[in-house]
């Protein structure tokens, strides 16, 4: 038994599945699911081949009885990265809920930040930011988002997530 399957779902192009393991989900697609069939591993020769590979053979050891051993460190998120993650995501939820940048600022971003006159508030390092972080945010949406499942480290707007 590989473990507890947290999701499966039969679809046209085959079988999926999210398999549990307490150092990280397996993610298996399964094209063809009769279960007399023996398994293959396929991994494209593409610019993600040895994280795929790093990720096939945590799957092996599972099969093997073996403990699988972490994740690679492309898909363990630092604290520092999930925290900023979350505060794109909620600037998202406030972009497309149409609240304004000063908002997003004193509610998301500075939650203890004193109110600003207009005129503060236009010259500030405060507001400045709020826009660098909205950008960045919507950036993700656009595309960026792309890297995060990838397992690349970077954003290719601004260096960091």
């Amino acid at each position: 038994m590989l473990g507890k399957i947290v999701a499966d779902r039969a679809l046209p192009d085959g079988r999926h599945l999210v398999i549990a393991d307490d150092d990280g989900v397996h993610r298996l697609w399964l094209p063809d699911p009769d279960p007399g069939r023996p398994l293959a591993i396929m991994i494209p020769n593409d610019d993600h081949a040895l994280l795929r590979s790093a990720i096939a053979h945590r799957l092996v050891r599972r099969m093997d009885g073996l403990r699988p051993g972490p994740l690679p460190a492309a898909f363990q998120p630092t604290r520092f990265q999930r925290q900023r993650l979350t505060l794109l995501l909620n600037l998202l939820d406030a972009y497309q809920a149409r609240a304004g940048r000063r908002e997003m600022a004193s509610v998301i971003v500075y939650p203890r930040m004193r109110p600003l006159t207009g005129r503060e508030w236009a010259a500030s390092a405060e507001r400045r930011r709020t826009q660098r972080l909205l950008d960045e945010a919507r950036a993700i949406m656009s595309g960026g988002y792309r890297a995060l499942l990838l397992g690349v480290e970077r954003s290719p707007k601004r260096g960091h997530f």
